[in-house]
């Protein structure tokens, strides 16, 4: 069946945009377009159309939105669900463990064995009083120092990633770490997390929250390490540019303003009235909304899925969410669940962003390996300068 196509004209009024802006978005590579038999007339899909009509929905604002566009064959996400190369993340959460995950996501490959990731050597500095992503980066750099080579080749990059993930797990801030089951990164980490939960429950929900977490498109923290990648960085620094930006308190770290609503939930007790306090003192509502999905952030329905299959209760929760749908009509994301699975397993204040850096490491080193065959240094956004207002005299 022929691709459907339209004018620059038609596809500019369906956009509500100029033409010339129309052209923008192909010279910056959002954009693709062909030429007519006529040889003059410039023609473009009508399914790229639609699907950057979508984006722009979905987004802010168009005068504060700044649309970047990149070509992955690593995940995809919808309203519908997320997959990881074509394979659905619910068949994937409960059946793959972390380390099948990241190496499907690095190679393409199945593994259904895969083999556990060696154990690190302890750094020569202590960790306890770090904060979580600090130590994570912290351990970056002396992994660099030690670990393998810094290449970027496919085969290296995943090499620096077994061996950074296996780090943050092995050596993660703990305050009494206990010694693993078994030697998968999700056992070995759940080692150093306080919890209620026995390790043989508190392992698989690591592993499956890990799962949940390695890979989400283009996020901030990924577009830093796909640039960084761009410069052809080794997988450390990209690492290292993927968890500074992870750090801010609008991604990574959002769960800990989720678990501030969760402690007014359960100290109270009546969802509709904490959702109104919040709101009146114009409050954001963390753990709620996000610029993709127009209905549940599907992680959030997995992993919360995950906590009432291992006996948590989550009613509480469940009324909060019904609350705010009807209140305000937006949807729970991954940063309510991670603040649910935090406070109802008596995780430390700051898990949420240490599981975010330990996962997403696989998803920035697949997003490495992925960029390594694209032309170099290809991100330059243009700024538009204005001219400063001058000081008054």
């Amino acid at each position: 069946m022929p691709t459907r196509t339209l004018t620059a004209v038609e596809a500019a009024a369906r956009l509500g945009i100029k033409t010339a802006s129309l052209y923008a978005y192909v010279s910056r590579g959002q954009l693709s377009r062909t030429v007519d038999v006529d040889g003059k007339t410039s023609l473009f899909a009508a399914h790229d159309i639609d699907q950057l009509v979508a984006q722009r929905r979905r987004g802010r604002p168009a005068n504060t939105a700044i649309d970047i566009s990149v070509t992955t064959s690593l995940t995809r996400i919808s309203d519908e669900g997320v997959w990881y190369r074509g394979v659905p993340l619910g068949d994937i959460v409960g059946r793959w463990s972390f380390e099948r995950t990241a190496q499907w996501l690095w190679t393409g490959e199945h593994d259904p064995v895969a083999p556990q990731w060696p154990r690190t050597p302890a750094p020569m500095i202590g960790l306890s009083a770090v904060g979580s992503v600090d130590a994570l980066v912290l351990l970056t750099a002396l992994s660099a120092m030690s670990g393998p080579t810094r290449t970027i080749d496919p085969a290296g990059s995943a090499a620096i990633g077994r061996r950074l993930i296996a780090s943050f797990a092995d050596h993660a801030p703990a305050a009494a770490p206990k010694r693993p089951l078994n030697g998968s990164i999700a056992a070995r980490l759940s080692a150093r997390l306080p919890s209620r939960l026995p390790l043989r429950s508190l392992g698989p929900l690591i592993d499956n929250t890990l799962v949940l977490l390695a890979d989400h498109d283009l996020a901030s923290s990924t577009l830093a390490a796909r640039i960084a990648a761009s410069t052809r960085a080794d997988g450390y620094r990209v690492v290292t540019s993927g968890l500074g930006v992870l750090a801010g308190p609008l991604h990574g770290a959002a769960s800990r303003v989720a678990v501030e609503l969760l402690d007014d939930l359960d100290r109270s007790g009546r969802p509709t009235e904490v959702v109104e306090a919040w709101r009146s003192a114009g409050r954001r509502l963390p753990g709620f909304g996000h610029k993709i999905y127009r209905v549940p952030d599907p992680r959030y329905v997995l992993l919360m899925n995950r906590l009432r299959q291992s006996g948590i209760d989550v009613s509480l929760i469940d009324e909060a969410v019904d609350v705010v749908a009807d209140q305000v009509g937006i949807h729970p994301n991954i940063d309510l669940a991670l603040a649910a699975m935090i406070r109802r397993c008596g995780f430390a204040d700051g898990t949420g962003e240490l599981l975010f850096g330990v996962a997403r490491t696989a998803g920035w080193i697949a997003h490495a390996i992925e960029e390594y065959n694209e032309a170099p240094v290809r991100f330059r956004p243009r700024s538009v300068y204005v001219a400063p207002r001058p000081n008054p005299t």
